[in-house]
C-alpha cells in the first residue's frame, strides 16, 4: 500500500509541476452546498473565482445539509461564507444583544428575560 501512495504522489507531482499542466498555479476550491451543484453551477463559479484570483479553480462540492442554504467556499486561505446557517446565527446574536442592551438601559433583571436558541 505504501509504495502505491508514492507512485501516486509521485505521478501527481510529475503531472503538477509540467510547464503546460492545469494543476500549475491552480487554487482548489472547497464548495459545500445542501445539493449537488449542477455543472452548469461549477462552471459559473469556477468562471466567476479564476476572474477573482487570476488562477485556475478547481471546484470539489461537498454535500452539508447544516448550512441550511446557500454556500461556503474555502481555499487553502480564504472563507467566503454565503450559508443561511452563519446568517441565522449573526441575526440571533444581534437580537440578543439588542435584548440584552435594551433590559440593561432599562434596569430590567435579564434573568426575566427569555433569550433562548430555539425555544
Amino acid at each position: 500500500m505504501e509504495k502505491w501512495r508514492n507512485r501516486v504522489a509521485q505521478e501527481y507531482q510529475s503531472f503538477a509541476s509540467h510547464p503546460h499542466s492545469p494543476l500549475r498555479g491552480s487554487l482548489v476550491a472547497k464548495v459545500s452546498t445542501v445539493i449537488e451543484m449542477t455543472p452548469e453551477d461549477c462552471q459559473q463559479l469556477q468562471k466567476s473565482l479564476e476572474r477573482m484570483t487570476g488562477k485556475h479553480v478547481i471546484i470539489e462540492n461537498n454535500i452539508d445539509p447544516s448550512i441550511i442554504a446557500g454556500m461556503v467556499i474555502s481555499t487553502s486561505d480564504v472563507v467566503i461564507d454565503m450559508s443561511m446557517a452563519s446568517r441565522l446565527q449573526k441575526l440571533s446574536a444581534f437580537v440578543r444583544d439588542r435584548i440584552r442592551s435594551e433590559a440593561t438601559e432599562e434596569n430590567v433583571d435579564e434573568s426575566r428575560v427569555l433569550v433562548g436558541s430555539g425555544a
